[in-house]
């Protein structure tokens, strides 16, 4: 039996948050609100999925002492690999979920010379 560890429990449980999740179109990463950057969504991300919805995860938010932070693949290759605990598979690529004690600009990821993502830093 698999036991999550204790530093992703608490990141998970901190997204489950107003502040932090959006409501998005079914099929899609395209919020269903207008003012999306000050929106605060009141329903859990279980209540989203329920109702057929998508949720995304507003990036640049402070999770206690840190600033929480995504490094989003495109697409699957050869860099380097992330320990099986730390990352969410995508359609494309994965998603990499970080707290970083300091707040990046956003940017993109290279590996070998070619684009393979971005650092989802502010938004």
């Amino acid at each position: 039996m698999y036991t999550m560890p204790f530093f992703m429990k608490e990141l998970f449980n901190c997204l489950d948050r107003a502040d932090i999740r959006i409501p998005l179109k079914p099929s899609s990463k395209e919020p269903i609100v207008n003012n999306w950057p000050e929106y605060k969504e009141m329903r859990i991300i279980e209540e989203l999925l329920k109702l057929g919805l998508n949720y995304g995860l507003r990036t640049g938010k402070r999770i206690g002492n840190y600033y929480f932070c995504v490094l989003d693949f495109d697409k699957k290759g050869n860099y380097p690999k992330f320990p099986f605990i730390s990352y969410v598979k995508t359609y494309q690529g994965r998603h990499v979920y970080l707290k970083v004690k300091e707040l990046p600009p956003k940017c993109f990821l290279y590996y070998q010379g070619e684009k393979v993502g971005e650092l989802q830093s502010k938004g």
